[in-house]
């Protein structure tokens, strides 16, 4: 069962979520960093992350098509 862009992208954006939550949540309750400072960094993470990703999934699929 292969899974489709969409669903990748929610997982991914789950799985990026979680790793990110946990690493700023730890530092910046260490730090002091209020909760809404640390949820809404997550979160601008999390877009930028997936951005990327979904860019370097475009020109994976693009070159793979030039090269068939």
């Amino acid at each position: 069962m292969t899974l489709s862009y969409t669903q990748r992208m929610i997982l991914m954006g789950i799985g990026i979520g979680i790793i990110t939550g946990v690493v700023i949540g730890g530092l910046g309750a260490l730090l002091g960093v209020p909760m809404g400072i640390r949820g809404g960094l997550t979160g601008a993470i999390v877009v930028v992350g997936l951005q990327y990703m979904r860019k370097r999934s475009r020109q994976d699929s693009t070159s793979e098509a030039r090269e068939v």
